[in-house]
């Protein structure tokens, strides 16, 4: 590779990296390709390799330094006219302003990313956006309504959205954007309180997942069966989730990670193990305090 393309391969490898789910190539790989683009004075490929920085801290969970490394990518981005990378950036910042709980902030991100993105012709960065769009509307729900009739109500309609864009993105040969509407199609019909039909969506998500190396979903999904079983009191089974997508966050999401050991916690108490169960609420406090100096 000539040396002043070596940014270009760099941040080429890092999407993939990105997209199989590798944070620690991610985040090597990008730091490399900044610095080959610095060597060139090639502000375009720097640009991108920060915007890479930054999805990896996102992986982690590190929101604030994420949002850090996003602000700078968009201020790259606007000076010298990348409206692609703009709606990329634009994307990414509504993903961590939705998780840490900024939601007005997160859907006006994410409805520009959607709109860019239509406009520049990018089908498949389109329906990512959207849905990345439609779980910021889905944690907005989360937040404005207690677990009951209203969020119930309220999340119904987005099983529809779901199960749209899961079958556009399939009829456009976009199998992963596919099956992640199709996994968080399975996650409505939990909030809706189709426990059984959620069940069965899961595990045909699941085997996609594992099919395309999609590591941090698989992470989810079992996370997602782990919820399900404890709403059907299947106490055993959802240990056995739990504990799956355990082996999958070795060094991925700790959100993900307080998620588990918090259905660890709920199962073991459902067995009448309260030594265990509050084993696994410590883990819990640790992983919490850990997020909240991130955020």
């Amino acid at each position: 590779v000539d040396a002043s393309d070596r940014a270009l391969v760099l941040n080429a490898l890092a999407h993939l990296h990105a997209a199989n789910g590798d944070i620690l190539a991610l985040g090597r790989v990008a730091a490399e390709a900044r610095s080959a683009a610095q060597l060139h004075d090639d502000t375009e490929n720097e640009a991108e390799a920060i915007l890479h920085t930054g999805h990896a801290l996102q992986m982690i969970e590190d929101h604030a330094a994420a949002i850090k490394y996003f602000v700078e990518t968009e201020q790259l981005a606007t000076r010298i006219g990348m409206h692609e990378l703009e709606a990329r950036v634009w994307r990414r910042m509504g993903v961590s302003s939705s998780i840490i709980g900024r939601h007005a902030q997160a859907v006006d991100y994410l409805e520009r990313s959607v709109r860019a993105f239509h406009e520049l012709g990018n089908i498949a960065d389109w329906m990512g956006a959207r849905s990345s769009l439609l779980n910021a509307y889905n944690r907005r729900v989360e937040a404005e309504f207690p677990e009951g009739p209203e969020r119930v109500a309220a999340y119904r309609p987005y099983l529809a959205e779901w199960d749209r864009l899961a079958n556009e993105a399939q009829a456009a040969g976009i199998r992963r954007i596919s099956a992640i509407a199709r996994g968080n199609f399975a996650i409505a019909q939990r909030f809706v309180e189709d426990y059984e039909g959620a069940l069965v969506t899961l595990e045909d998500v699941l085997k996609l997942y594992q099919a395309y190396k999609m590591r941090a979903n698989i992470a989810i999904t079992f996370n997602e069966m782990g919820s399900v079983y404890c709403k059907l009191k299947r106490w055993v089974d959802a240990l056995g989730a739990y504990h799956n997508a355990l082996v999958y966050l070795a060094d991925g999401s700790k959100r993900e990670q307080c998620d588990a050991y918090a259905g660890i916690s709920q199962a073991h108490e459902g067995l009448g193990d309260l030594a265990a169960a509050l084993g696994a609420l410590k883990k819990v406090r640790t992983l919490e305090a850990a997020l909240t100096d991130q955020e």
